[in-house]
């Protein structure tokens, strides 16, 4: 396995154990043509019956500056606009922050399994259009944890479009 897929291998791992905190069902799609890696679906929020699903392309990297509480992430211009436009289903980018010495992402004993640092959505729906041509640094905020509560926050919002 290459670090690349490591990496990628870990950032679903990472959001299946978020989501299965939150009693979210996951989906995997055969082909990510569409800058989805995963997406989240569950059949109640916040008691109504409602069905609502998310998805998401997911990122994992060791090196993202972070200054004045936003990360700065160099994002593909494919990825990023495919993720800006405005879907049935809505999408965000999550980014998993690893450190950068591969030893240090979990560590585990009988009692506990840590795994290190964090994962940050970040909803890019509406944003303009831009004249790069490889890549569009977006600034992801520190604030936008992604977390069980953060992931159900985020499938009631899709509900309400």
């Amino acid at each position: 396995m290459t670090h690349e897929q490591q990496k990628e291998q870990f950032s679903f791992a990472y959001v299946r154990a978020v989501a299965a905190a939150a009693r979210v069902n996951v989906y995997k799609l055969d082909v990510d043509d569409d800058s989805i890696d995963i997406g989240f679906a569950t059949k109640i929020t916040s008691g109504c019956p409602s069905r609502p699903r998310l998805e998401a392309q997911l990122k994992c990297s060791a090196v993202i500056p972070e200054k004045n509480g936003v990360f700065r992430y160099p994002l593909l211009l494919k990825n990023y606009n495919d993720l800006r436009g405005d879907e049935l289903i809505p999408r965000v980018l999550i980014v998993l922050m690893v450190p950068t010495k591969l030893d240090n992402w979990l560590t585990q004993d009988a009692d506990q399994m840590i795994i290190r640092k964090a994962a940050f959505w970040l909803d890019l729906t509406g944003l303009q259009e831009s004249r790069n041509k490889t890549t569009v640094t977006i600034a992801v905020p520190k604030a936008n944890l992604f977390n069980s509560k953060a992931l159900l926050k985020l499938l009631k919002a899709g509900t309400q479009s």
